[in-house]
């Protein structure tokens, strides 16, 4: 499979030809890409044939790929070296490609001519002594999945291991002697029952042993069975959300305060509201209604004060024209002071003392005589009656009192406005402390407005807590009432049935049912103790894998993987691994590199002491692609060393430069490892021009 010379293809061809299905990326309903183990199908047959192969071919026709691998086979002193054939037929449709039927080929390399042969031995069974099919999900893994490749808690995970190792042999052979008991316990019962010499208090007391042992069982297998059930549920889901679960609070507290401020916003605008409206209702609702409040105050004062100034210039025009004494030009400068209106009696003090108020310079002759003459006269006024003037004057006069009027009603009103633009401005500056405290706190705590994730993490947690104290409180309840009953059941025992009125085959059933308990909890108690110890050993086992894997990383080296039995009554038992750093913290939250090599750790401990050695080849595609520079070299050194592989065959594009087109700095010295190695191989795949295929390079 040459398209793009992808790696990922290169694993989906030992996985199709030894487990019949592949890797493909699939989008689920709500976006999220996840990747599968499917098998080739009409939906998916043309994401694996090569591209260029597929779009040269003509509609209709009948399409071939798939996959040849070379393995050789060692039995004893008898060598084979067989060639496995995997073929998919199609058809091309259009777009796609309808799946017809897998062809499967066995066959031989002759070591004369070496030439193949086709041999009678079943397909599926060597590719079985390839990758035992319960193996295949532990050495043949593809580098996104390797976080899923272990379970750390529940069935799941005793499901692993016991695919590896046979621990749960004990299990089964615990679960032989409880039904045996159970049929021997049963046989004593009928008898009992047969027993016709019995006495009313020796036949009450039997009843009273049988219902209590049938009430205990009740209670030790079914009643708290279940509840310790419900309780690993509610665990699971406080495991679950435990996570995220302080991030949530603190987010709700955070929307909580952020609320707070939201709600002082609020209100801040409900005043600001409620102040608008208080003033345009008190404005119109005042008992004094002045032109202020049917106009702009201050254009009408404005307007006025303009005409005024107009007639005052109109005035002293008129002025300066009855005054014969003046010439033009004096005309010119008398019209010019009389916007300052200089006062007659100042300009007398400036000819007594002889000197100019304005530019403090000495007043000689001349100039005292045209004060004297030309400006105390005129702004005195000392001119002849005027009709013309008079009228002027007359209007001034109006227009000064309507001014005087309005300004009156103006300033009036200003108290009013002032008093309730106090009020809006301390309403607008509150709002801006509010607007800041808000930007402040949104800056230092992101967005924290509560999603509906955090909320159903907040309630399941919190919900769970609460169902998980309640079923812990039954479970008490019972336990006390189980051991009640048992030592009420010792001391009906005490006092057995006589020995003569008792049939052979009774005292036989009570010999065997005697053993059989006792067979039951001898292997209960050997199991329990196996459970603990090898538990023991592969958190041992683990741990060292996974600071050889991840020898290069100091937080590591500080780290063990602790496997932990969890026992339900006695009866099943189940394990959960946990990652602790050196202060007994649990870091198994820790997802990237650390929870894929950790979770590889654990298979690989598995494979360190299973019962029978596994030689099977180590498949993997990109498995260190998270890791740092100094864990993938640790990687790679670790499998060269191991010997608990056959064969590994790593797939990845870590060690590739795609700028140089040519083996990275760290790919260089994977090499010089690999050559200090016999029967290893470093080979590359560069694609061909068009993607028509690939060029293999052994180096």
């Amino acid at each position: 499979m040459t398209n793009n010379a992808g790696k990922t293809k290169l694993h989906n061809a030992f996985r199709f030809i030894i487990d019949d299905r592949i890797v493909l990326k699939v989008v689920h309903n709500d976006g999220k890409e996840v990747y599968e183990n499917n098998p080739i199908d009409n939906k998916n047959a043309v994401e694996v044939l090569n591209q260029s192969a597929f779009l040269s071919a003509k509609n209709d026709e009948l399409l071939y790929f798939g996959v040849r691998i070379t393995f050789t086979k060692i039995q004893r002193d008898d060598i084979r070296k067989l060639v496995l054939t995997k073929e998919i037929r199609c058809r091309k449709d259009v777009n796609k490609l309808q799946f017809l039927d897998v062809i499967k080929k066995v066959e031989q390399i002759d070591s004369r001519t070496q030439r193949e042969r086709t041999v009678s031995d079943d397909f599926d069974s060597l590719a079985d002594e390839i990758i035992r099919s319960n193996y295949r999900n532990f050495f043949l893994i593809e580098g996104e999945q390797m976080g899923l490749l272990t379970p750390l808690k529940g069935s799941n995970l005793k499901k692993t291991i016991h695919s590896i190792v046979s621990i749960n042999e004990l299990d089964k052979l615990v679960d032989t002697s409880r039904d045996f008991e159970k049929e021997v316990n049963k046989r004593k019962r009928e008898f009992e029952g047969k027993l016709i010499n019995l006495s009313a208090e020796e036949k009450a007391r039997a009843r009273k042993i049988n219902d209590l042992e049938d009430e205990l069982k009740t209670l030790e297998e079914v009643t708290l069975t279940a509840l310790k059930s419900d309780a690993e549920k509610e665990n699971k889901i406080i495991e679950k959300y435990k996570a995220n679960y302080n991030n949530a609070k603190r987010n709700r507290d955070l929307a909580e305060k952020l609320d707070i401020i939201k709600r002082k916003a609020e209100k801040n605008e409900s005043l600001m509201d409620a102040a608008t409206y208080r003033f345009m209702t008190d404005y119109m609702t005042l008992p004094v209604f002045s032109i202020s409040r049917t106009s702009n105050d201050g254009k009408t004062v404005a307007s006025l004060d303009e005409h005024i100034s107009k007639y005052r210039d109109f005035y002293s025009a008129r002025k300066a024209e009855l005054d014969t004494s003046l010439s033009e030009d004096e005309q010119t400068m008398m019209l010019a002071l009389e916007k300052s209106q200089p006062k007659p009696e100042i300009l007398q003090q400036m000819v007594d003392v002889k000197r100019c108020f304005i530019c403090t310079t000495h007043l000689g002759t001349p100039e005292i005589k045209y004060i004297n003459e030309k400006l105390i006269p005129f702004f005195k006024n000392e001119f002849e009656p005027d009709e013309e003037l008079d009228k002027i004057d007359e209007i001034n006069d109006v227009l000064k009192a309507i001014s005087i009027s309005t300004k009156k009603f103006a300033d009036f009103d200003d108290e009013y406005f002032i008093n309730r633009n106090s009020d809006v401005v301390e309403l607008i500056q509150e709002r801006r402390k509010i607007d800041n405290e808000k930007e402040k706190f949104i800056d230092e705590n992101g967005d924290v407005s509560g999603n509906e994730e955090d909320e159903i993490t907040l309630v399941s947690y919190d919900r769970a807590l609460i169902e998980l104290s309640k079923v812990n409180r039954k479970i008490e309840n019972f336990e006390e009432e189980i051991i009640s009953k048992n030592r009420l059941l010792s001391e009906l025992k005490v006092i057995p049935i006589q020995e003569d009125k008792k049939t052979p085959e009774l005292i036989i059933a009570e010999d065997l049912h005697e053993f059989s308990e006792k067979l039951y909890n001898v292997l209960k108690n050997s199991r329990k103790e196996e459970y603990f110890s090898f538990a023991e050993k592969l958190s041992d086992a683990a741990t060292i894998r996974f600071r050889n894997l991840m020898k290069n990383n100091k937080t590591a080296n500080n780290q063990e993987i602790v496997v932990n039995v969890l026992t339900r009554n006695d009866v099943d038992f189940e394990f959960e691994i946990k990652l602790i750093n050196s202060l007994g913290h649990d870091q198994s939250q820790a997802g990237g590199a650390s929870q894929a090599l950790r979770q590889l750790a654990i298979v690989f401990g598995l494979i360190d002491f299973a019962d029978v050695k596994i030689r099977f080849p180590f498949i993997a595609d990109a498995p260190i692609s998270k890791l740092t520079p100094e864990t993938k070299r640790a990687f790679f050194e670790n499998l060269l060393e191991d010997k608990a592989f056959n064969q590994c065959i790593i797939i990845n594009m870590d060690l590739w430069d795609d700028k140089t087109d040519s083996i990275n700095n760290l790919g260089l010295e994977i090499l010089d490892v690999i050559k200090t190695k016999d029967a290893s191989s470093f080979i590359t795949l560069n694609p061909k021009e068009n993607n028509t295929g690939v060029t293999i390079k052994y180096l």
